[in-house]
């Protein structure tokens, strides 16, 4: 049996009703109709996801793939669907070289948003002041890191730093960065 709009009254009742419209009022109903379907598209897909972990640091790894950050970004409940983060990143921009660090969500965030703070390397943590005294030792140093510095691996630290090559003065430091960038810096 074919279906014909006879056989659903009332959808023969709108499209009478939308044919007697004039061509602007046809179109705000399109432009309405298309901006609730791209809304609902939107929340469905993009939208943060209902358990995204607001004030939480991610580390994404110094070398990874897109692939491994979007399923570490999925994995952490930052975004809802890795295949889907992969496709914007790589249609936002170079998906090749994406900024490694300690990556800081404060509030929720749209998939959108987030590929664009990958690519753009915006950790949204502020450098961390570490002022080394004078006379300070690598253990006097470590226990001013580990203070400051969230996931700091003091252990390694002492066992990589050389006495005497530390210099005091004052640093500035971002949170999850590794041992072998802060003993480059001192």
């Amino acid at each position: 049996m074919r279906w014909h709009h006879k056989h659903f009254p009332t959808l023969h009742k709108v499209v009478a009703w939308y044919s007697r419209r004039d061509f602007f009022e046809k179109l705000l109903i399109n432009l309405v109709a298309w901006g609730g379907l791209l809304y609902i598209l939107f929340i469905l897909w993009f939208a943060a996801p209902a358990g995204f972990p607001a004030g939480a640091y991610i580390k994404v790894e110094s070398g990874a793939s897109l692939k491994e950050i979007a399923a570490t970004f999925e994995g952490r409940g930052v975004i809802g669907n890795a295949r889907l983060f992969e496709l914007v990143v790589r249609l936002l921009g170079d998906d090749k070289h994406l900024p490694a660090g300690e990556y800081f969500f404060s509030r929720q965030e749209n998939l959108v948003w987030v590929a664009m703070r990958l690519l753009g390397g915006d950790f949204e943590t502020n450098p961390i002041r570490i002022t080394v005294p004078e006379g300070s030792s690598v253990n006097d140093i470590s226990r001013l890191l580990v203070l400051k510095l969230p996931e700091f691996n003091r252990r390694e630290f002492i066992e990589r730093a050389q006495e005497g090559y530390l210099f005091p003065d004052t640093y500035f430091f971002r949170p999850g960065q590794s041992t072998e960038t802060i003993l480059s810096v001192f």
